[in-house]
């Protein structure tokens, strides 16, 4: 699971949450920190979570596709990974295309929390999730490709 925010709020930690190096608004837990993988160079900072084909070299050079927000160039190394990339005030979280690193989302007033676990997510705060919304996910394995909000978790205005 990986969980993070566009909000620093410390009162709601991930338990056994690990930072992310590079990313303080993103956490890992329940991963191996072997699988975590980062970059950055001042605002700019890329990190990959998983089974991802790049090296430490590639990620470095890479940060040149986060100045220029190219997220797309950051979904082509072989292997299944979770991609979270920061441009300044712009933060980037990419899912892998096989959908085995889904990116759930949810909005506040406080700012976007994400996570890879819709049940994570919503126990933040005890936000429902949507099951038929969640079931439709799983069984099409489609994201909400307009980007407008996570179909599986309700956001609740605080």
């Amino acid at each position: 699971m990986r969980v993070g925010t566009e909000e620093s709020r410390p009162d709601r930690l991930p338990r056994n949450g690990r930072p992310v190096p590079g990313l303080g608004s993103a956490w890992t837990a329940g991963w191996p920190a072997g699988r975590v993988h980062t970059a950055g160079c001042g605002p700019l900072a890329l990190a990959v979570v998983g089974d991802c084909g790049a090296d430490d070299q590639q990620l470095a050079r890479a940060l040149e596709w986060v100045r220029a927000k190219d997220w797309r160039a950051l979904t082509r190394w072989p292997g299944s990974y979770l991609t979270v990339a920061r441009s300044g005030e712009t933060l980037a979280v990419i899912g892998d295309l096989a959908g085995q690193h889904p990116v759930y989302w949810r909005t506040e007033t406080a700012g976007t929390w994400w996570s890879t676990s819709a049940g994570a997510l919503a126990a933040l705060d005890g936000a429902p999730v949507v099951p038929a919304a969640l079931a439709a996910r799983l069984a099409l394995g489609q994201p909400d490709v307009l980007g407008q909000r996570s179909p599986v978790v309700e956001s609740l205005v605080c």
